[in-house]
């Protein structure tokens, strides 16, 4: 397959759209609100929209897939998706999948595997970064809030949501969180990350 430089405005060909359906359709519909689709969509612009800004050459079909099947079972198995996803991508699981080179379904399923925020696993090829860092997206913490609420409100207590919200986002997005934490992500958002992280102090100081 050749290798082409993608640009952001060719985000979805009709190919691409049936497969995104295929996806929406069969896996991310049953997930959690905070991993639908639209989470899918947002880490494929992001990855996209990174790889354009830093003129990188990539193949196309690695880009789209690790970004649409790295979070099929969130709503299966939150603890367990990355792994589940990586089996299914490496095997081949379904009729797009089974189009793709052995070497493409490697990169596209080592990604997937190392994308979570929390992962300690080392990344290896460009595609791990590039996942990474499509994944935690610019970091904005109104899309982070709403996103907290979507996935713990269904976890505790109403009487107990805002403040599992806030353990939630010091845990992971405060300066000492495990979320932006990776030299990568910091060096691609470093100023957008100083703004973000006084946001999130005073976020968390309010009663």
């Amino acid at each position: 397959m050749a290798k082409i430089k993608i640009k952001f405005k060719e985000l979805l060909d009709e190919k691409y759209s049936l497969i995104r359906d295929y996806y929406k359709i069969n896996f991310y519909d049953h997930n959690d609100p905070a991993h639908q689709i639209d989470h899918a969509d947002e880490v494929y612009k992001n990855a996209l929209r990174y790889i354009d800004n830093n003129n990188i050459i990539t193949d196309t079909d690695v880009v789209f897939f690790m970004c649409y099947t790295h979070d099929i079972f969130a709503g299966k198995n939150r603890e367990m998706h990355h792994l589940l996803a990586f089996e299914y991508v490496r095997n081949a699981s379904d009729k797009y999948l089974k189009e793709l080179s052995d070497a493409q379904l490697f990169l596209i399923s080592e990604a997937v595997l190392k994308h979570r925020a929390s992962s300690t696993m080392n990344t290896r090829s460009l595609y791990d970064t590039i996942l990474r860092i499509a994944d935690k997206g610019v970091p904005n913490l109104n899309k982070i809030i709403k996103r907290s609420y979507e996935y713990t409100r269904d976890k505790v207590p109403e009487n107990q949501l805002e403040n599992a919200v806030k353990k939630h986002i010091k845990e992971k997005y405060s300066r000492n969180g495990y979320a932006f934490n990776d030299s990568m992500y910091v060096n691609t958002y470093q100023e957008e990350l100083e703004v973000f992280w006084n946001e999130v102090d005073e976020y968390l100081k309010e009663s």
